[in-house]
């Protein structure tokens, strides 16, 4: 794991899980990183799956959130490769 700081004020009230969690999603070599499969098996996600637990709502993301950032995600990610091509363009027209 990499050398993060989670005594940082940020950090005081994440759990232990929670920050073990991170710590292995931010290892440098993606050989030595946990995989989906151990990310979705991790204690701390397996939390969520215990009977009584229920995540606020301002926790959540919504689906239409998450397609919302993912097409400016690809909308940025088109122009930023249109702008690199352009560059490239002869300029003598």
């Amino acid at each position: 794991m990499g050398d993060i700081d989670f005594d940082f004020e940020l950090w005081q009230n994440i759990s232990r899980e929670a920050k073990h969690f991170v710590a292995n999603l931010l290892v440098y070599k993606p050989e030595e990183r946990m995989s989906v499969r151990q990310a979705l098996s991790h204690p701390w996600l397996q939390i969520l799956k215990q009977p009584g637990i229920e995540i606020s709502e301002q926790y959540q993301i919504s689906t239409e959130r998450l397609r919302t950032y993912y097409n400016t995600l690809k909308y940025v990610q088109t122009f930023q490769k249109d702008k690199r091509l352009e560059s490239r363009w002869p300029r003598s027209i």
